[in-house]
């Protein structure tokens, strides 16, 4: 007899909810090694433990201790490794770590990618990067080369989308 079975199954409920962390939805897509895709969401955590705020996606996808990302679908969860991912779109800039930061400078390159892992002319993504770091170290070679495996693109036509580094071939300022 299961310890549900002696305490019915509504308190069975009401226990397991007890244990329950709340989390928040966040739609996204992504675009696989070998040009798959898929479109889900995943869970986030309300209060991030390394930021102020709530989890982002790009937290999941920079997490050392996680090889699989959980993307809910309609009917069950696919666990995706995260070193196949070459591209995860999502809507708020917050997901992508673009937060504003009126006390931090910026600046904008525009700029065309080859990714490995995908036929032409799907290969290629041009777009906006943020550089958001230090002045003097605001060459798009200093902002590729930070140790985060992933790095934000406001694509032309995608929307914003994270970029595994792992899979760019060259990027070419334009």
């Amino acid at each position: 007899m299961s310890r549900n079975d002696e305490i019915g199954p509504a308190a069975a409920a009401v226990a397991n909810d007890r244990y329950r962390v709340p989390k928040v939805q966040v739609p996204l897509w992504l675009v696989l090694d070998g040009g798959g895709a898929l479109e889900g969401e995943v869970h986030l955590l309300p209060v991030a433990g390394v930021h102020s705020g709530r989890e982002r996606v790009i937290d999941l996808l920079a997490a050392e201790q996680a090889h699989f990302l959980p993307v809910s679908l309609p009917d069950r969860v696919r666990l995706v490794h995260r070193s196949r991912i070459l591209l995860a779109g999502v809507e708020d800039p917050y997901d992508a770590g673009l937060e504003a930061d009126a006390s931090v400078e910026s600046r904008e390159v525009r700029v065309e990618l080859e990714l490995k892992g995908l036929e032409a002319p799907a290969n290629r993504i041009a777009g906006k990067i943020q550089i958001v770091m230090p002045p003097g170290s605001q060459r798009l070679v200093d902002y590729l080369n930070q140790p985060a495996p992933f790095f934000a693109l406001w694509s032309d036509d995608k929307g914003l989308v994270l970029v595994n580094k792992s899979f760019v071939v060259d990027a070419v300022l334009f």
